[in-house]
């Protein structure tokens, strides 16, 4: 709830309308701006690390900034990052409760096939990397939800990954299918590690 004198409705307004995200501003600004304005609702720890970035960045600019442009810095840092790892294809089976998945990488430009079986897509995905000597890595959080609704409806899905040394990064990756959004989501995370 902002910290107001008197009612926006009193005077016509919204609150929406008064929330304006400077360099003073909480990651609770941005995360309201985010959601009400875009539905994108941040996990608490992942506002925790977005916050700080949005912050130094609206440092930067010296001014407020909107909620596009917000959107435009958490595309940036979470969504659009394809280097060194960028998604070429990825596909699935499953049988007695075990699933195999195939990925086709490219790291640095250069192409990689991975190949790994766990319980689950994502826990295939992180043993196929193992396999393929990426330093180790687990799943630490999750959290997906739809952007938009019906039949070409997009998700995104939050995925933090903890490094053996105890480094934790965020991910976030977007897509008509959670599946492959949570992919993203890893590879997300890894090009931000």
């Amino acid at each position: 709830m902002p910290y107001l004198t008197i009612d926006p409705a009193d005077i016509g307004r919204q609150y929406r309308e008064v929330i304006r995200v400077n360099s003073q501003s909480g990651k609770g600004g941005v995360a309201y701006l985010l959601e009400n304005e875009y539905g994108i609702v941040l996990p608490k720890d992942l506002q925790r690390e977005f916050g700080p970035i949005a912050n130094e960045e609206v440092d930067r600019l010296g001014r407020e900034v909107s909620g596009a442009e917000l959107k435009g810095m958490f595309w940036r840092e979470y969504i659009e990052r394809a280097t060194p790892w960028q998604l070429q294809d990825f596909e699935t089976e499953g049988r007695d409760g075990k699933v195999r998945c195939r990925a086709r990488l490219l790291r640095d430009g250069k192409p990689i096939k991975l190949a790994g079986e766990g319980n689950g897509p994502l826990a295939a995905l992180v043993h196929g990397f193992s396999v393929a000597g990426v330093p180790r890595f687990e799943i630490a959080n999750y959290s997906e939800h739809a952007l938009s609704a019906g039949e070409e409806a997009a998700a995104i899905a939050y995925i933090q990954i903890k490094h053996s040394d105890d480094r934790a990064r965020w991910g976030a990756g977007v897509d008509t299918s959670i599946e492959l959004a949570s992919v993203r989501a890893v590879l997300s995370a890894l090009n931000r590690s």
